[in-house]
């Protein structure tokens, strides 16, 4: 059976714009979900962007696809907590679009990402950087980077340390 190229583009044209070939990004899931390293590494690919020097992660991405599936495709709504293993020489590649600040936060808003603290201990000072929907306290000296991307309002007062 042939078929004109009007139809060809009528399918073609629903089908992008109910979503027939993309993929849904929408997932809650915890990096505690998978057995190995590399499954793990494998889901983050598909949310981090930036993947400079990445070596292990431990994570919880709440990702809201509103794009792919969607009569009318809207922005995506997005929490995404990561604590990030990076080789030493990548470390300046996770502060390029985020800005230096002079105070720090806890790491409260990492508490849902549960690694194991014997792999994951820090015990230096870390650097504090953020810009409009991200948060990163950044341990060079360990190669850690805990990294949070959201597309709420993060009231960083409220994790605000003392000096």
């Amino acid at each position: 059976m042939k078929y004109s190229r009007i139809t060809m583009l009528l399918v073609a044209v629903i089908c992008g714009l109910l979503g027939c070939t993309d993929e849904s990004l929408t997932t809650h899931t915890s990096s505690t979900q998978f057995g190995t390293k590399q499954e793990k590494l494998d889901f983050l690919e598909r949310y981090l962007v930036n993947r400079a020097g990445l070596l292990d992660a431990e994570y919880r991405i709440d990702y809201q696809d509103n794009g792919s599936g969607r009569s009318v495709p809207g922005p995506s709504d997005y929490d995404l907590r990561m604590i990030l293993r990076i080789l030493p020489d990548s470390m300046n590649a996770w502060t390029s679009d985020v800005e230096r600040q002079d105070f720090l936060v806890s790491r409260e808003m990492w508490s849902g990402v549960a690694p194991d603290t014997s792999v994951w201990r820090v015990n230096f000072t870390p650097e504090l950087y953020t810009s409009q929907g991200q948060v990163k306290l950044i341990y060079r000296t360990e190669g850690i980077v805990f990294a949070y991307y959201t597309t709420r309002t993060v009231d960083i007062e409220k994790y605000k340390l003392e000096p």
